[in-house]
């Protein structure tokens, strides 16, 4: 997409001069509403975050926490309302779970911001779509549980849910097996393995966030994975695959 410079008011005065602030479009997204945009501010020197949602041109929301790298998901219809999804991050690697919000117009295009302290993803997984006059976002696995989001008019709730599921898929558990040897490693370490591998994944931050995904999810079985994790550290070697997939990836009622 091509960045081009728009000027915005109002405008604000410095030492008596007059200066139009200065932003480029990031992102943007069609709407019955208007262009719906992500913006960042032009500095002397770069230009900020994508900080601001702009309608046609036009300001109308800023991010001022850290979390401020704002990405526009997606449009979607509930009752009289236009809901623009977006999520907020800050924006580095160490960015881990983005917390999301829909930016809602009414038929006069007068415009909220909706959202809830538990409207994020702990399994990487955002997935909106329209349904009934609602906007559904299926938001992975939570404590094993399925959480979605619902918008229903201006009304948002987090839902939870039981699930049947009590084995990981295969893929999931070779990716749990081969992160796991991190404990391996420990053996040859002076770490102790009860405090540092039986309480606590000893793993790199990467490895010890996909395990922190991963225990979401059905058939992860917390108990046998920290025990697996105890036993590598001490003896210097993972069980094979298949007792480890049976034991670690299959939580039965």
């Amino acid at each position: 997409m091509s960045i081009r410079a728009i000027y915005l008011l109002p405008i604000f005065l410095i030492s008596s001069f007059v200066h139009a602030k200065e932003y480029f479009i990031q992102d943007e997204i069609k709407t019955d509403v208007g262009l719906v945009q992500t913006l960042s501010e032009v500095l002397d020197e770069g230009h900020t975050p994508p900080q601001y949602l702009g309608l046609d041109g036009k300001i109308i929301y800023e991010e001022t926490s850290s979390s401020n790298y704002l990405h526009i998901i997606g449009s979607f219809k509930t009752g009289d309302y236009v809901a623009i999804l977006f999520s907020k991050s800050c924006g580095g690697s160490g960015c881990r779970i983005d917390p999301l919000s829909f930016l809602l117009f009414d038929k006069n295009k007068n415009y909220s911001i909706v959202t809830d302290a538990n409207f994020n993803s702990d399994s990487m997984v955002i997935n909106p779509k329209e349904r009934d006059g609602l906007v559904e976002v299926d938001l992975g696995f939570e404590k094993q549980k399925i959480k979605k989001a619902i918008l229903k008019g201006n009304i948002l709730k987090i839902e939870y849910s039981d699930t049947n599921i009590t084995k990981m898929n295969d893929e999931d558990c070779l990716q749990l097996y081969k992160i796991s040897e991190a404990c391996v490693r420990l053996h040859k370490s002076e770490l102790d393995c009860i405090e540092d591998a039986k309480d606590y994944f000893p793993g790199s931050n990467y490895e010890m966030w996909v395990v922190h995904v991963l225990r979401n999810y059905p058939g992860f079985n917390s108990e046998a994975f920290n025990h697996e994790c105890f036993n590598a550290c001490k003896t210097g070697a993972l069980s094979e695959y298949k007792l480890y997939k049976n034991n670690v990836c299959n939580k039965l009622p």
